[in-house]
């Protein structure tokens, strides 16, 4: 930050062309950024948005924008902060988006343990409790689940997500496989519902692990 920044962002009184020359998350942190600024600059940086001084007061005085802000980008918001966490954050993070949707699987698939394994493996690699090559023999495995079960259903959305080592293509997977689990799938509208659903409840995890309570 440039001292003419540093002493816009002192001033309580700075002008909105003044805002206009701060970076989107200074201006976010602003006490005298204009409504309209503000609401632009959220929609890339929610994380900041949240923990800025003006964010009770935009959500109480517009609950809806921001509940339309967040069906449009909560996606986006996930990839990006998963990306800010360390290796470890972002692994366990994937195993917490597996395991929500394990069910998926285990119903289809009675009595088969070999994904929830997995994933305990996986999550005790992370904890660096177990090696990654622990971790590798049993993602070998979940390929070859993962081939047997190819488009037979959202089960087999649930390996591919266990699979994946990229934790925010997992999230997205696992996301995925909760939304065509959803009885009336074929509705499109109720389809995005569930998918966003889920991602709220990523969303709302994901921020656990940036903020070091996880």
């Amino acid at each position: 930050m440039t001292a003419i920044e540093a002493d816009i962002m002192a001033n309580p009184h700075a002008t909105e062309r003044e805002i206009l020359a701060l970076s989107d998350v200074d201006a976010l942190h602003h006490p005298n950024c204009p409504p309209e600024i503000w609401w632009g600059c959220a929609d890339h940086y929610s994380l900041e948005a949240q923990s800025s001084v003006l964010f009770p007061l935009m959500i109480l005085e517009n609950p809806a924008r921001w509940a339309a802000i967040e069906w449009v980008w909560i996606s986006d918001w996930i990839k990006v902060v998963c990306n800010r966490l360390s290796l470890q954050k972002r692994e366990l993070f994937a195993c917490d988006c597996v395991e929500r949707v394990l069910f998926i699987y285990e119903r289809q698939q009675l009595g088969n343990s070999m994904v929830r394994d997995a994933i305990n493996i996986r999550r005790q690699a992370a904890l660096e409790q177990v090696s990654s090559f622990d971790w590798g023999i049993a993602r070998l495995a979940l390929e070859k689940e993962a081939n047997r079960l190819y488009a037979t259903g959202p089960e087999h959305m649930v390996v591919y997500a266990a699979i994946d080592l990229v934790a925010k293509d997992a999230s997205s997977l696992a996301a995925h496989a909760m939304a065509t689990n959803k009885e009336d799938d074929t509705l499109a509208v109720a389809w995005a519902r569930a998918w966003k659903e889920e991602f709220r409840w990523q969303w709302a995890r994901l921020q656990q692990y940036a903020r070091g309570e996880l």
